[in-house]
């Protein structure tokens, strides 16, 4: 029992009183956890449960990368209540897209889009798309793709499919992989190449095809 009451304690103070704080900063309401869906049939039942993504990690990500976000789109697959969005916008992409499958969640995120304090914003190119991540059809763009463990593995694959499938012409693509799952490591897959590795997530670059002026690779 001890060691319940200390893991709560710890909990409140260096999680939650974190959340706590960045949701009355911005008037927005992203704390807090949210299980999976339960329940045996529909998409849904890939996806993994939401929590909202601490801003220090976030921004070691988005350092770790190196890179001028105003050349790229922020995608966040299974964007939850949209904290990531909030703290994508922190940065000058060139737009910020959250796609999110579960309808309440998608409602929460516009709500927290449509409240929160603009006066750190450097995008205001935000948008939450309703639907399955797996469907939707990634923008030919240079693109920093985010991942915080939204689904199980079968759905991740697939995902990750639209959005190798969607590259044509660009020729910069970066996954963010927070707090991956046990068995979720994406270091097997053949078209990424590991950046950066830290204690609770990994940067990947995806590899493109060199294509000719016919098209060709």
């Amino acid at each position: 029992m001890t060691n319940i009451w200390r893991q709560l304690i710890l909990d409140t103070i260096f999680v939650r009183c974190p959340e706590w704080r960045f949701d009355w900063k911005w008037g927005v309401r992203t704390a807090g956890v949210i299980p999976a869906p339960d329940s045996p049939n529909g998409p849904h039942v890939y996806s993994e449960k939401y929590q909202a993504t601490p801003p220090d990690l976030f921004r070691d990500m988005m350092r770790s990368l190196d890179l001028d976000p105003s050349r790229f789109l922020f995608l966040d697959m299974g964007c939850g209540k949209g904290k990531a969005l909030l703290l994508a916008s922190e940065y000058p992409f060139r737009g910020i897209v959250g796609v999110e499958l579960l309808p309440c969640l998608a409602a929460i995120a516009e709500r927290n889009l449509d409240r929160c304090d603009t006066s750190t914003r450097r995008c205001a190119n935000i948008q939450v798309v309703r639907g399955n991540a797996a469907e939707f059809a990634s923008p030919d763009q240079n693109a920093v793709v985010f991942f915080y463990n939204p689904f199980k593995k079968e759905v991740l694959g697939k995902v990750l499919d639209g959005v190798r499938q969607s590259i044509c012409k660009t020729s910069e693509r970066y996954i963010l992989y927070l707090d991956p799952a046990p068995g979720h490591s994406l270091d097997d897959a053949g078209s990424l190449s590991l950046i950066h590795r830290a204690q609770r997530f990994s940067v990947y670059r995806m590899m493109v095809p060199t294509f000719d002026q016919q098209g060709a690779v």
